[in-house]
């Protein structure tokens, strides 16, 4: 009796899951901004939680020092950046460029991957740094002197790691596979920057 229940359950969570997973399937293809902006907000999200566990609660029990609690306001404070602003500029940008090159061969990817690189990189670390130096409401001059510091390291990072992530993205992978593959690589791609964003300016000088 308990066996069949067990074995019910088991089925019905199955059926459950290719259901909801069906759901997201067909929600991508209807409403795709808004998979794209719940599904980058989340990462963003997740991704400066992960660093404060590590920073907050897992070193300070290494070292023998008291745990600190999560700083709330600055994970809302990457989600919002990241499914209200940083996602729609990658889901139109992308959404033109599969449009404008369309196709897998190697001279339309390498032209894909140059043109991220070239024109894409340094306004969307900019708004990056940006953003998050308004919701956290510093001035100006604060602002500068960081992109100054941490845009070029930045970039050139973001060069290393997404060259040969989007070379994979743009020549093997159909536009619907994309975005588990897009989200695994910004969940890395995003604890590294929450790393360069609380490191002090001195390190880059």
């Amino acid at each position: 009796m308990v066996g069949r229940r067990v074995v019910g359950a088991i089925r019905l969570l199955k059926r459950t899951g290719t259901d909801a997973l069906s759901g997201i399937r067909g929600l991508n293809q209807t409403r795709p901004l808004l998979v794209s902006c719940i599904t980058y907000g989340s990462l963003t999200g997740l991704a400066e939680t992960s660093q404060q566990t590590i920073e907050k609660k897992i070193l300070p029990t290494s070292k023998g020092e008291d745990r600190k609690e999560l700083d709330l306001s600055s994970i809302t404070r990457f989600t919002v950046m990241g499914g209200g602003v940083i996602s729609p500029i990658l889901h139109f940008w992308y959404k033109w460029l599969d449009k404008k090159y369309p196709g897998a061969l190697w001279k339309t990817v390498t032209k894909k991957v140059t043109l991220d690189i070239c024109i894409l990189a340094v306004p969307l670390y900019t708004i990056f740094y940006v953003f998050l130096n308004v919701m956290e409401g510093q001035g100006l001059e604060h602002t500068m002197a960081e992109l100054d510091a941490k845009l070029v390291p930045t970039i050139i990072l973001s060069v290393l790691f997404w060259t040969p992530a989007q070379l994979i993205n743009f020549r093997f992978l159909s536009p619907e596979k994309r975005v588990l593959f897009i989200s695994v690589c910004t969940f890395i791609e995003v604890n590294i920057l929450c790393v360069l964003k609380k490191l002090d300016m001195e390190v880059f000088k």
